[in-house]
């Protein structure tokens, strides 16, 4: 039986085609097909078994966020929109989330350059009293989307990130698992960043795409309730048959959230960068530390 964390729309009635197109189309758009969040469950991947489904969206509903379903438990919630006033930036259409990094208000990065982003917040509680409707420390979580699996434009990506929030803003942990373009292929990229380094790569893959997928299912896992360890997960999803396609993977490197904190935010996150396309030298240095250069290489290998 397929996850109930991979389980896509189950309460859509039928499956949309690829060519359906958002009203907005003057620039690169990534679509969200679902969202959802596990809680509770035994310590360990049992997350990937399905069950203990805390909320999931589907973007069935036609209204977009800020708009949310309740959780599971019937607790009302929301979304809040970030790092985009323009409402074409996030669209509900068509049975997807259509986002738009590109139409992101421009902040300036610690490194002096420019980036725009399009994120959507899930608001779940950060109140100690009430830690069953939140994403906390003293628990097991996961959270997953599935994206329709597309090239990125050089420059962007898209994603889920983690964030725990600290009252000091120097203390956040935000942990971005990302699908980019590197060099015309696809590849993922797991990092960590504060409010003054931009990024710290922790891990990546130049993953093997198989036959079939058409989405990318990104997850984030809590798998042990008494440690602060953030795992990341990776699949490939086809949607003609509502499945999994093999099952999912792994990242090699683990990393921590909650530093201080005690409730962490999932979102869904698209990001563009206004820089120049690097040359190849400057891709392989920055991602030689994601073990990227490496798969490249053994995959060249495994051609030869």
């Amino acid at each position: 039986m397929a996850p109930v964390v991979l389980a896509r729309k189950l309460l859509a009635s039928s499956t949309l085609a690829l060519c359906v197109c958002s009203p907005a189309l003057a620039a690169t758009q990534y679509t969200v097909d679902s969202f959802i969040w596990q809680k509770g469950f035994a310590n360990g991947d049992t997350w990937l078994t399905g069950g203990n489904v805390a909320f999931f969206d589907g973007f069935t509903d036609g209204l977009a966020p800020p708009n949310a379903p309740a959780l599971s438990s019937g607790t009302a919630t929301s979304y809040t929109i970030r790092g985009a006033t323009d409402p074409s930036a996030v669209i509900e259409f068509a049975g997807k989330l259509w986002l738009t990094p590109s139409l992101g208000t421009p902040s300036m990065g610690p490194d002096g350059s420019e980036f725009r982003q399009s994120r959507v917040r899930l608001n779940t509680n950060i109140d100690e009293n009430v830690p069953a409707l939140g994403f906390n420390q003293t628990a097991t979580n996961a959270f997953s989307a599935i994206y329709d699996l597309v090239l990125p434009t050089p420059g962007e990506s898209y994603g889920v990130r983690l964030g725990d929030g600290h009252s000091d803003p120097f203390f956040n942990d935000i942990l971005d698992f990302t699908v980019l373009n590197y060099g015309g292929s696809i590849a993922l990229a797991w990092a960590r960043r504060t409010w003054d380094v931009p990024y710290t790569f922790i891990d990546g893959v130049l993953p093997d795409i198989p036959n079939g997928a058409d989405q990318i299912v990104l997850s984030l896992a809590k798998e042990d309730a008494a440690s602060n360890a953030i795992r990341a997960y990776y699949g490939f999803y086809d949607s003609s048959t509502s499945s999994l396609i093999g099952s999912m993977t792994a990242l090699n490197t683990i990393t921590t959230a909650f530093n201080g904190e005690s409730f962490a935010r999932m979102e869904l996150l698209t990001m563009s960068i206004n820089a120049p396309v690097p040359e190849p030298e400057t891709y392989a240095m920055l991602l030689a530390g994601l073990g990227i250069i490496g798969a490249a290489a053994r995959r060249r290998q495994k051609a030869a």
